[in-house]
């Protein structure tokens, strides 16, 4: 499901950062039917979150960070807005 970025020479945008995998999959498959390259970085796993216990369903607490290349970032922040809201999951 997660796409890789074009190789150029420009850095990616971090588009968003979550804490929950449901609207990083969400924004994911937004970006995909919208024709925007991205790339989505999990990190997390069995302990979560600050090496705490997540408990049998862990990949659902991996923090998530979307990146799209600087080229799409106005049209994936529109997105983003209308997906997710202005906010981010920084807990």
């Amino acid at each position: 499901m997660h796409e890789k970025l074009n190789s150029n020479n420009n850095e990616p945008f971090l588009l968003y950062k979550s804490y929950s995998r449901i609207y990083t999959n969400f924004l994911c498959e937004v970006l995909k039917s919208a024709g925007i390259p991205y790339q989505c970085r999990l990190r997390g796993g069995l302990m979560g979150r600050g090496g705490t216990m997540t408990g049998i369903f862990s990949h659902a607490s991996e923090d998530a960070f979307i990146y799209v290349p600087d080229e799409y970032r106005e049209e994936a922040q529109q997105i983003k807005k209308q997906v997710v809201g202005e906010k981010e999951e920084d807990s």
